[in-house]
């Protein structure tokens, strides 16, 4: 993120330092310590080291069909060494503490109208900045960051039958995260997913 502020060129580094000094001053980053950062090899080498790049991904990395790759950029490959040597795709702040979250598998229901079907969600507390919803005619992937950021969860669905993603949505609610599919052809689905 870059802003102008009176004539200086800004980046998130200056607060990126800050939030490192003040875990540096806590004791808590020790020399050496690796950038929590999905992706992102850099150490720890002190103060230095909080105005280096960090390259990571900020997606979650998916195993399907033999291919591995980031949702983020979507570089697929089959050999899992390339895959974990893949430079990030996204230039942030090193993470030096990582804050701890639960990956859960939560509870989640369908039903359908003529028109729609409709998959609920059960996450209370949704952090709509850090959800991704991604569809396609056949296949809906969601990855659901609630609990005011402590948990996460990942469902990947291979539909019964084919929507039309462009006129598809989601709603986060208090309590669950709602995706409305609207169907290709107004037809009745006999289950939600494909069988495996």
């Amino acid at each position: 993120k870059v802003s102008t502020i009176e004539g200086f060129h800004c980046t998130s580094t200056v607060s990126s330092y800050s939030f490192a000094m003040a875990q540096e001053n806590s004791g808590e980053v020790k020399v050496g310590t690796t950038c929590k950062n999905k992706g992102c090899t850099n150490t720890y080498q002190g103060q230095d080291s909080n105005f280096t790049q960090c390259l990571h991904h900020p997606g979650v990395p998916i195993f399907h069909e033999g291919y591995k790759f980031w949702t983020c950029c979507q570089r697929r490959t089959s050999d899992f060494n390339e895959f974990l040597r893949q430079e990030g795709c996204t230039s942030g702040d090193h993470v030096w503490i990582e804050t701890e979250k639960n990956a859960v598998s939560c509870r989640y229901d369908w039903h359908q109208t003529g028109s729609s079907v409709v998959v609920s969600i059960f996450t209370k507390g949704c952090v709509p900045e850090r959800c991704l919803f991604e569809a396609n005619p056949t296949s809906v992937r969601v990855f659901v960051c609630y609990e005011n950021g402590k948990s996460e969860h990942q469902l990947n669905l291979r539909l019964f039958g084919v929507i039309d993603p462009e006129k598809s949505s989601v709603e986060l609610l208090g309590t669950k995260a709602e995706v409305r599919l609207r169907k290709a052809a107004p037809i009745s689905w006999a289950t939600l997913q494909l069988a495996k």
